[in-house]
């Protein structure tokens, strides 16, 4: 009887194992963007800007769709040398086959950059800091066995950013960003309250350039994670201080 109890209690957890071996690993650091404004606002002073993003992820999961993300995060610099960030990013699976969900994460992230001013001949600016995220996952085979699916990640890490060229519609800038990354994840089994603990340590890398029109940004970029790469866009709007 024991065994009988062993192995329905291992088969789903194997079934869920497969399952999310391309999904639940680095949703944070997958779902992470820098600044746009921050990076073209350089000699600006006290501003904020809005930010919306699309990854364009492909994960390994038989009969899914490519998924689709809602993103949007609010930064703020202070002095030019402050930066705060607050990001909400929303990831939908759907099924390739009848387009139902069948998973969905929501991650929260806050960050904190400070950043320095160029004192060499390239005119490199820099920033250092850090970046703290949630992250829960719900969905069809987690609820069919009591399971919660969640993830915590820090990263810690600098980002470098430099003006290209100008012209009179815009000026464009390029940035990479390198992170360290501590990411905690779990599968908990709600019945009894059981943790299946998962954690790793990575690199995280980007590449990107930011187009500047003054009041908005557009930037295309490449991240890397643990190996991982994607590509994406993003846009947002920059404001004057309050």
């Amino acid at each position: 009887m024991r065994l009988i109890y062993n192995m329905s209690f291992i088969a789903p957890l194997l079934l869920l194992s497969l399952l999310f071996s391309g999904f639940e690993s680095h949703i944070i650091s997958m779902t992470y963007n820098q600044s746009n404004a921050s990076i073209a606002g350089q000699e600006r002073g006290e501003f904020f800007s809005i930010q919306t993003s699309y990854d364009h992820n492909r994960f390994e999961l038989n009969n899914v769709s490519p998924p689709k993300s809602t993103e949007l995060s609010f930064w703020y610099v202070l002095s030019s040398t402050l930066e705060f960030g607050l990001q909400y990013d929303g990831t939908r699976l759907y099924n390739s086959n009848d387009g139902s969900l069948l998973h969905k994460a929501n991650s929260r992230i806050i960050s904190f950059y400070y950043r320095f001013k160029p004192q060499n001949k390239l005119n490199i600016n820099y920033k250092i800091g850090a970046f703290y995220g949630e992250v829960s996952v719900d969905g069809v085979h987690l609820s069919l066995n009591n399971y919660e699916l969640s993830e915590k990640s820090i990263g810690y890490g600098l980002v470098f950013q430099k003006k290209l060229f100008i012209n009179k519609i815009f000026d464009t800038y390029s940035y990479i960003d390198v992170h360290y990354i501590l990411n905690n994840h779990h599968l908990k089994y709600i019945e009894n309250g059981s943790l299946i603990p998962n954690s790793s340590r990575f690199l995280r890398s980007g590449l990107g350039f930011v187009f500047d029109f003054n009041r908005f940004q557009l930037a295309p970029y490449i991240t890397c994670n643990d190996g991982y790469c994607f590509g994406g866009g993003s846009f947002s709007l920059l404001f004057k201080k309050f």
